[in-house]
């Protein structure tokens, strides 16, 4: 099965919101993004090598609060890899200093980018926080949905995961496969975007 790409991925990442917009994955490097400690920083500086993981986040969510361990030992295994994590904070009600308390409670140590117009999230279609989408480097979407299978549903998490998805699908990337995998339906919290 070919790679899916990301419908308007690109012409979002410009800060629009009209599907006809477009650019080149090429022109990616000149974009700037808003991080939750106030910088800004290029694209390209978050972009790795081999893939990008970006994961939907919401301090208040419970669900976002228990994968913050997860995501933080994912990141410091693969980064060294070539593998990104960028957090997006998808929605106006998102605060710079609240994200940054949670970010730092929780020990998350890769960026935090605040997506107060809802243009990443709406972009990647995300339905839920936590949700993982990991991009490859031309920007192809290799895999979609949850982190593990701990979240049951709404209200209800297991012990313990038996299946790690996202983990599953890094190591697959590191390993130079960055063939496409069947999507895996997040549960966590609503992203309230449009």
């Amino acid at each position: 099965m070919g790679r899916m790409w990301i419908p308007g991925l690109l012409a979002v990442l410009l800060g629009t919101a009209c599907a006809h917009d477009r650019v080149a994955v090429d022109d990616l490097g000149r974009l700037r993004w808003e991080l939750a400690s106030g910088d800004t920083v290029a694209f390209d500086a978050l972009r790795g090598q081999r893939a990008t993981v970006f994961v939907t986040l919401d301090p208040e969510c419970p669900f976002s609060q228990a994968y913050t361990p997860v995501l933080d030992s994912l990141h410091r295994r693969f980064a060294p890899q070539g593998i990104a994590f960028v957090g997006s904070y998808p929605g106006a009600f998102f605060q710079a200093p609240d994200v940054r308390v949670f970010a730092a409670h929780s020990g998350l140590a890769f960026p935090q980018v605040m997506d107060r117009d809802c243009a990443l999230a709406n972009a990647l279609q995300a339905r839920v926080t936590p949700e993982a989408f990991v991009i490859g480097p031309g920007g192809a979407l290799i895999y979609r949905g949850a982190i593990d299978d701990s979240a049951v549903r709404a209200g209800r998490k297991k012990p313990g995961a038996a299946r790690h998805y996202l983990r599953d699908v890094l190591q697959r990337v590191a390993a130079g496969d960055d063939g496409e995998v069947p999507e895996v339906t997040a549960v966590g919290c609503i992203v309230e975007c449009r």
